[in-house]
């Protein structure tokens, strides 16, 4: 869990300094709430359900609590979306959702960059 973080949080740093050199600071601004209305409310989501998983083992209370979050998740992105378009105005939207694109990519992106393989271990044909 805490490499997921370092990964996000050096995504969004490199995302930002390289928003800064190749365009301008109000675009870097505008990829940083992007990527940030994506990365809070992801990070309240993991809390809530590391703090449901810790409080009860029924498993209709987790399937509850973790479909109540997100879609408390969905609203925040979509509540922060607005109260940055209305705070920072005049917004660019292209560069937010480049922001909110690298946010949700960049546990996948990481591994390519990398040339690891994917840990994922295909289990082959059907054969019988």
């Amino acid at each position: 869990m805490k490499n997921f973080w370092f990964i996000q949080i050096s995504f969004l740093i490199l995302g930002f300094v390289i928003s800064i050199i190749m365009l301008n600071p109000n675009k870097a601004l505008n990829f940083t709430l992007g990527y940030m209305s994506i990365l809070i409310p992801n990070f309240l989501f993991a809390v809530n359900l590391k703090l449901v998983n810790s409080i009860t083992n029924n498993p209709s209370s987790r399937l509850l609590f973790f479909f109540l979050g997100e879609g408390f998740k969905i609203t925040l992105v979509f509540m922060m979306l607005l109260i940055f378009s209305k705070i920072f105005h005049p917004v660019n939207w292209f560069m937010i959702i480049v922001g909110l694109t690298v946010s949700i990519k960049a546990i996948y992106i990481l591994p390519l960059l990398l040339n690891k393989k994917n840990s994922l271990q295909f289990l082959g044909s059907c054969k019988k």
